[in-house]
């Protein structure tokens, strides 16, 4: 299927292009982006799911927090989202 959609993404490209090719172009990328979200997410919850099988919640807490870069709390250490 990511050939099929790559092959026809690339044709947008290709001299001569008709109304129907840029139509199905964009269906396909449309399509491919919506795989693209889907297999993030899946990525997301099933890494999250796997860190917390391995970590209790203290050191996972601990882990978040942790300041990596050594600037202070720039966060970049926080595996959570902040606002």
């Amino acid at each position: 299927q990511l050939l099929d959609w790559s092959h026809q993404m690339v044709a947008m490209y290709i001299h001569g292009r008709t109304r129907e090719t840029e139509e199905t172009a964009n269906r396909a990328a449309g399509e491919f982006s919506n795989f693209l979200r889907g297999y993030v997410a899946e990525r997301r919850v099933g890494s999250i799911g796997h860190l917390e099988t391995f970590l209790t919640r203290d050191s996972y807490v601990e882990m978040a927090n942790r300041d990596t870069c050594g600037r202070g709390s720039c966060g970049c250490g926080d595996l959570r989202r902040r606002k």
